[in-house]
């Protein structure tokens, strides 16, 4: 019995090795299982006399790295409609107080200073931000973005945000927003689906930095912008065993031109980017068809629990 073992590792270990075994267990939590993780982690360390107090130390040393490093989905209601954001690094506004557990961070779509719990991934709103540089070419870009993530990903969510550049530079171009420095948008994409009854969840994540570069231009004299990201995917097949698939990819930088205004220079982002994950993607699906652990090991179709019609001889 694998929790029996467990918990003769939490009694030999004490306090500090339960600790450490519930962190470690609960921070490779497979995607959309999380909170089933934390459940079964619960029942072994509950053993130990100070199984409560176990676990919430445990979730407030690893559900901060957990959710910023998942792109976790946070929703929360705003003047009676409700609002989806991704919790990630770029939208960190402060922190409350010593509170680890109270972050404060931006849905960039609402301007809404959102209050966190990274424990139970609940939030509420807190304040209004002030509007952020670049505001017109981030809106246009996010836009495109959620359009193309509801049409790409099941459960699809991005948010868009307006970053510093270091790279940025004042010089050259004509004015505007796209000579200014630090024009630079960045975008988080998240799609995290969990099928219990067929035994599989997958998470999809994407990052992608949208640098403007207004000394470079093209034969046209459109302003150019520099595009570089990273993706990764983890699967995880549980039917009668634990078959995992986790990949990450890096895309260099490449060079998107502009068309005329900022909705066309979306578009043209969002393109480069639909293109490249679509190539990603591609090249994993031949890896998988030719993966023995995946094949061999799983049958073709998933549990669908649906009736199939049969005929017999």
């Amino acid at each position: 019995d694998g929790s029996a073992r467990s918990a003769t590792m939490v009694d030999a270990d004490g306090r500090n090795g339960a600790v450490k075994l519930a962190c470690e267990l609960i921070g490779d939590a497979p995607p959309g299982q999380i909170d089933q993780v934390i459940s079964d982690v619960r029942k072994i360390v509950s053993h130990h006399a100070d199984g409560d107090g176990i676990i919430d130390e445990c979730l407030r040393e690893v559900m901060p790295k957990y959710n910023l490093e998942n792109f976790t989905e946070a929703s929360y209601q705003l003047n009676g409609e409700g609002n989806r954001f991704l919790i990630t690094p770029h939208g960190i506004v402060s922190k409350e107080g010593e509170d680890s557990e109270a972050n404060l961070f931006l849905d960039p779509r609402t301007r809404q200073v959102v209050k966190f719990d990274h424990s139970k991934r609940t939030c509420e709103a807190h304040s209004q931000s002030d509007e952020p540089a670049h505001e017109a070419k981030r809106n246009a870009i996010e836009r495109a973005v959620l359009r193309y993530a509801a049409e790409t990903y099941p459960h699809g969510t991005a948010s868009v945000y307006s970053c510093p550049s270091s790279s940025s530079s004042s010089s050259g171009g004509d004015g505007g927003e796209a000579s200014q420095p630090g024009a630079a948008i960045v975008i988080c994409i998240a799609s995290c689906i969990s099928k219990a009854s067929s035994f599989w969840s997958g998470r999809w994540l994407s990052e992608w930095t949208v640098t403007f570069n207004p000394g470079a231009t093209s034969a046209s004299g459109a302003t150019s912008a520099s595009l570089e990201g990273r993706s990764s995917v983890y699967t995880h097949y549980y039917e009668n065993g634990n078959v995992q698939l986790r990949s990450k990819r890096d895309f260099q930088p490449t060079q998107v031109f502009e068309a005329k205004g900022d909705g066309e220079a979306a578009e043209a982002i969002v393109k480069a980017i639909s293109d490249a994950e679509l190539k990603y993607q591609q090249e994993l699906e031949v890896r998988a068809q030719s993966s023995p652990t995946q094949t061999n090991r799983r049958r073709r179709m998933h549990l669908e629990r649906s009736l199939l019609a049969c005929i017999f001889a």
